[in-house]
């Protein structure tokens, strides 16, 4: 009898003691590490970097992700996202931004209004609130319910019979496209392959003159500031993952926190000038980080294989031939350009942080 009213007490306890509630983050919040789990709420917006991100929290604010998988089952106000292998659950009360090589949106996710998602492998299973962009080489709708307009930019486009789309379809007249019974509003856009040999022509060329731009432009840098490249070969001497982690990170803070305060200074009075200036600037360290993501891939790997040290223009031409050819190459140069931006950018914030400091 006595280990009969135990087990009552125990059982009253397990259900009816009130549990502890967590506890409200209210200012932004960034985390980096080789594997970044979060199960919180913020009052405001987060940042994740990592090798696996994992977002599971509540944020009520802009959720941006990146890592090589990255996984969202929380709920967020505003989603971006760039990553290898990218799957989206949960609720996304707003618009999203997604990026990576394989894309998939489950049937748990609900997002509710505009989406933009760029991959490779694009598939959708979930329920989308408002008008869709899709930007990759396969894209399949798996039972997927879509209330807007849906864009798709793709070569093979795949949709089954319980794929509802409410709005209107729009596609490539030459993709390879094959529709359930449910997909009433078809249309069809320019082909993707015409004229290929002049496209290809335009785009080496435009590739090119980019480059051999920005060669110039880090050509000029080494002759009137070599010591901010000296400077950068003694702050990455040593670099592992965890640093690569801390460098996009702090890339992707800085370029999700300068226009908010841009736009901010914009509502002051007397300001307008301070926010013009601020937003030409941002707009500059963009358009040159890559030169600084292109010079350190050069220096690690002349590290690497020479062992010696080298002249600073011939480091930086080995990065920037390197990444030429990588952002040549479908499927991954989308990635490449990301990366290289995320990197240039952390480097940069680095720099302005050290100077103020």
């Amino acid at each position: 009898m006595k280990k009969l009213k135990f087990l009552v007490v125990i059982f009253l306890c397990l259900f009816f003691i009130p549990g502890v509630s967590a506890k409200t983050i209210n200012h932004f919040y960034a985390e980096a590490d080789e594997d970044v789990t979060y199960e919180e709420e913020v009052n405001g917006s987060v940042a994740l970097a990592g090798q696996n991100v994992e977002s599971n929290g509540t944020v009520l604010g802009v959720n941006f992700l990146a890592g090589n998988k990255v996984l969202h089952r929380g709920t967020s106000d505003y989603l971006v996202s760039a990553g290898n292998y990218i799957t989206v659950s949960g609720l996304i009360n707003n618009d999203s931004i997604i990026a990576g090589n394989i894309v998939v949106i489950d049937n748990n996710a609900s997002l509710t209004r505009d989406v933009i998602i760029l991959g490779e492998d694009i598939t959708i299973k979930g329920s989308l609130g408002r008008n869709v962009s899709l930007y990759g080489s396969k894209v399949s709708l798996e039972g997927a319910k879509i209330k807007g307009n849906v864009k798709v930019y793709a070569e093979e486009i795949k949709a089954d019979k319980d794929t509802i789309i409410s709005g209107v379809l729009s596609y490539p007249e030459d993709a390879n496209v094959s529709l359930g019974e449910n997909i009433k509003s078809i249309k069809k856009t320019a082909a993707i392959n015409k004229d290929v040999t002049n496209d290809f022509e335009t785009f080496m060329i435009n590739k090119i003159w980019s480059f051999l731009s920005l060669l110039v432009i880090f050509a000029v840098l080494t002759l009137l500031a070599p010591r901010l490249f000296e400077k950068m070969n003694k702050d990455y001497e040593k670099v592992d993952f965890n640093k690569v982690v801390e460098v996009i990170a702090k890339g992707l803070v800085f370029l999700m926190i300068v226009p908010v305060i841009a736009v901010f200074l914009l509502v002051i009075p007397f300001s307008l000038a301070l926010s013009l200036i601020m937003f030409i600037l941002y707009f500059i360290i963009i358009y040159v980080s890559k030169i600084f993501a292109m010079y350190l891939l050069g220096f690690k790997l002349w590290q690497r294989f020479f062992k010696k040290d080298g002249n600073m223009l011939l480091v930086g031409i080995l990065g920037f031939v390197i990444v030429f050819v990588l952002d040549l190459i479908p499927g991954i140069n989308f990635m490449i350009s990301l990366f290289t931006l995320l990197i240039g950018v952390g480097i940069i914030s680095e720099f302005i942080l050290r100077k103020k400091a």
